[in-house]
């Protein structure tokens, strides 16, 4: 299926009032996300329907759905807490990241507990992870980017997504004398600068291969209107989200 196709099936899916305004806010980013990944597998010389990838979503929730449509042909496994999302605001629907398909597997792991050994689950290789909007909700940056290393094929990728924590609302929302995060942010521990975050991955071994700084979560009203105006012009360390494309060094 193509991007839009795929999108367009997501919406239609969406079980809840939660899940109906999720995809909407998200659905730019998700695109961004398919055209990183859309690059890495064919940097592998996988098929478009991604026949022979193995594909990890770390931290399971609509994009494991979006990716399982956009590659009908790769393994799309996940891992992370069989919970509704962490971001669900009190949503109790089940995950939709957890219905694989044959062949497919969940591993359950506590993604705020990988310093114990005895804790993280035997995965196999995979040539690509994802790990979207998740990092943000997690005590140790370093920690669980190492231990995505491990569950990468050398030379494997990973595609990391989060928000920017020097948006220009955010500074705005300082020099106003409140709270960088709003009250959507739920469940937010730490929040990333890029230079920050390129440091983290550097010392859990990976190589930096692009770094995207864009507007793409879709605010209502005339908010939105305002940042889809601005978003072109700001300097990008103002702008909303952060994407990463890393390596594992061999």
């Amino acid at each position: 299926m193509q991007t839009e196709e795929v999108l367009d099936q997501l919406a239609a899916r969406a079980s809840d009032a939660h899940e109906r305004w999720y995809v909407g806010y998200h659905r730019r980013r998700y695109r961004f996300l398919l055209e990183r990944v859309d690059a890495l597998r064919a940097a592998t010389g996988a098929p478009s329907s991604g026949e022979g990838l193995r594909i990890l979503d770390v931290g399971p929730y609509l994009q494991t759905a979006v990716l399982r449509a956009r590659y009908p042909e790769a393994i799309v496994n996940s891992a992370g807490q069989a919970d509704p999302e962490l971001d669900a605001g009190g949503s109790d629907h089940s995950n939709p990241g957890l219905e694989g398909r044959a062949g497919e597997r969940h591993f359950e792991v506590d993604l705020n507990a990988l310093d114990d050994p005895g804790r993280v689950p035997a995965l196999p290789e995979h040539d690509i992870a994802v790990m979207a909007e998740v990092i943000e909700h997690l005590y140790s940056a370093p920690a669980v980017l190492a231990q995505i290393a491990r569950w990468l094929r050398p030379g494997g990728h990973l595609v990391l997504q989060t928000p920017n924590a020097v948006a220009l609302h955010k500074r705005l929302r300082i020099l106003a004398g409140r709270s960088p995060c709003s009250v959507t942010d739920h469940g937010h521990i730490h929040e990333f600068m890029v230079g920050e975050l390129t440091d983290a991955a550097a010392e859990a071994g990976f190589d930096v291969d692009g770094v995207w700084l864009r507007n793409y979560f879709e605010r209502p009203g005339v908010g939105g209107r305002f940042w889809t105006a601005v978003g072109p012009v700001l300097p990008p360390k103002m702008r909303h989200g952060i994407t990463l494309s890393l390596t594992k060094r061999s």
